[in-house]
This record gives C-alpha cells, sequence and structure tokens, in this order.
C-alpha cells in the first residue's frame, strides 16, 4: 500500500465555537459544516457520553477537520506535546496579517520559515 495524499487532517480542539472563529476569520478558510454532535443519531460514537462532533474546512486542496475533544485539556500545550503543531503555507502579505490577529486560542511558534516568497505559519493549540 502506498497513499497517493493526506486525504484530511484532524486537529483536536477544545472548542470547536473558538477555533471555527479562528479558522474562518484569522486564517480564513471556507467553512464545510459541522458533523456529528446528534445523541438520537445511530451511528453516534459517544466518549465519556458526549457526542462526537467535528468541524470541516477547506484549505487550498485539502480538507482539515476540527475535532472536539469529549473534556477540554486544562494544560499547557507546549509543556505537554513539545513542539506538536500545524503549519500553512501563505504568502508573506497574509502572514503579515496573521501576526496582528490577537487570539486566545492559537500562537505562532518561533521564527517564520522562508520558502522563496511564501512563509509558513506554524500554529499550536493553547
Amino acid at each position: 500500500m502506498k497513499p497517493k495524499k493526506v486525504y484530511h487532517m484532524g486537529i483536536p480542539v477544545d472548542n470547536l465555537h473558538r477555533a471555527e472563529d479562528f479558522y474562518i476569520n484569522a486564517l480564513g478558510m471556507e467553512y464545510l459544516g459541522r458533523v456529528g454532535g446528534n445523541p438520537n443519531n445511530p451511528d453516534l460514537f459517544p466518549v465519556h457520553d458526549v457526542a462526537q462532533k467535528l468541524d470541516r474546512f477547506r484549505c487550498g486542496d485539502d480538507d482539515i477537520d476540527l475535532l472536539e475533544r469529549p473534556r477540554a485539556l486544562e494544560r499547557d500545550a507546549l509543556d505537554q506535546d513539545g513542539i506538536t503543531h500545524q503549519a500553512f503555507d501563505m504568502t508573506c502579505e497574509d502572514y503579515a496579517d496573521a501576526l496582528t490577529i490577537n487570539t486566545q486560542a492559537f500562537v505562532s511558534l518561533a521564527s517564520p520559515l522562508k520558502k522563496g516568497l511564501e512563509k509558513d505559519l506554524s500554529l499550536r493549540s493553547r
């Protein structure tokens, strides 16, 4: 077996509404809709008695799924997860705009990686 590409990336978040706002308004991703969360669905996959749900987004040609944790992780993600992060490729202008965003959900990590005329914005969840 040899995969051709990543079908989608699942990113766990503590709060879908807070993350949805960031991915739409800060990163400009297209919101594709919410899946799950209906406790009456016979296909429900409950974790800790919570109906699982996720929000789907489009990033270029790729899909991003934000998965709401059944219980928020009240911890220091950098201390617990190290440098685990997501990186999105964008133009220098968009990168400069992203640095001005004041958000409590995500923070920029270290210096950007230069790739020709574009930069990567690396993010980690708080």
